[in-house]
Parts: C-alpha cells; structure tokens; sequence
C-alpha cells in the first residue's frame, strides 16, 4: 500500500504524485518505483490505514522531483 495524490490540469491529463502519510503511531511510506504508483488519497483511504496510524489526524505530504508540499491534514 503505497500513498499518492492525484492531480489534474485544465487539459485532462493527470499525474499520480507520491505522497506520505504521517499519524501518531506510524508513517506509510511513497512507491519509490514510477510503476507502482499507489493509492490515490483524495479518494480516500484503505481500510486498516486509519488504525495504523492512530489517533487524530493524518498529514499528508506530496513529493516531487525538486518540491515537497503539505497538504491539509485529513480526518477520515
């Protein structure tokens, strides 16, 4: 199970980027492979991913080739 966020322009193509996902108890690491590239976040999460880690809320952060960006924290 490997986190990424899916992105869009206004020509219709996408990019799954990867993502981390950071809770109290554990951290889910990104594919490190561009062939496994994940499960989409904003979609929501798998089961068993909220259990892993913990309580409270989930920050997720997107990782490009030369940026990392914070996305808003999600409670699900």
């Amino acid at each position: 199970i490997h986190p990424a966020v899916a992105v869009r322009d206004d020509a219709g193509a996408s990019r799954r980027i990867p993502a981390f996902l950071i809770g109290a108890r554990a951290f889910v690491l990104p594919a490190f492979s561009p062939f496994a590239a994940g499960f989409d976040v904003s979609e929501g999460l798998p089961p068993g991913i909220r259990e892993l880690c913990g309580p409270g809320g989930i920050e997720v952060i997107a990782a490009t080739g030369n940026r990392v960006v914070k996305l808003p924290t999600r409670r699900l």
